[in-house]
C-alpha cells in the first residue's frame, strides 16, 4: 500500500495499535469514527509505515520495560500450571493462545489473488483519495471523483 505522511490520528493509530493489537479498536482511539473504525483500522494496518513503526514502539517498549519474550513465555506457562492445579481451563487456554502467538503458530498468511483489470482500476482509484474522501463513501456519500 502506498505511504502517506502521518497524521496525528495515524500517530495515535500506531501507539494503540501497539498496545492493543486490534486495529478496530486502535482505529476508535485514535478518534476515527465508530462507523468507519473497523475498515480504516484494517487499511492502515497494511501502510507499510504504519507496520514498521508499530514494530519499533513495541520493541522500544519492550526494551523500556526490560521484557523477553522468553520471559513472558515462562510466565504464561506459570499461569497454565495454576489452572491446571485449580482445575479452571479458562485461564490455561487464554495463556495457552498466548504462548502459540508469541511462537508464532499464529502467523498471518499472506495470499495474492490477482485482480482484473477493473478491480486494479478501483484499488488506484481509492489508494489515490484522501482519508476524508474515503470516509464520505463509507459513510454512502457519493464522491465524484
Amino acid at each position: 500500500m502506498r505511504t502517506r505522511a502521518l497524521t496525528p490520528r495515524r500517530e495515535k493509530f500506531i501507539a494503540e495499535f501497539a498496545v492493543c493489537a486490534n486495529a478496530t479498536e486502535a482505529a476508535r482511539r485514535a478518534g476515527y469514527s465508530h462507523r468507519s473504525a473497523k475498515q480504516l483500522g484494517s487499511r492502515l494496518t497494511k501502510v507499510d509505515l504504519i507496520q514498521r513503526l508499530v514494530t519499533e514502539k513495541r520493541q522500544k517498549d519492550a526494551i523500556r520495560l526490560e521484557l523477553k519474550k522468553e520471559d513472558v513465555i515462562a510466565s504464561l506457562l506459570r499461569v497454565v500450571e495454576l489452572g491446571r492445579e485449580r482445575g479452571d481451563a479458562a485461564p490455561v487456554v487464554r495463556a495457552l493462545v498466548e504462548v502459540a502467538k508469541l511462537c508464532g503458530f499464529y502467523q498471518e498468511q499472506v495470499v495474492k489473488v490477482p485482480l482484473s483489470e477493473e478491480a486494479e482500476r478501483l484499488k488506484r482509484k481509492y489508494a489515490a483519495m484522501s482519508e476524508d474522501e474515503l470516509l464520505e463513501i463509507i459513510a454512502g456519500n457519493d464522491v465524484a471523483k
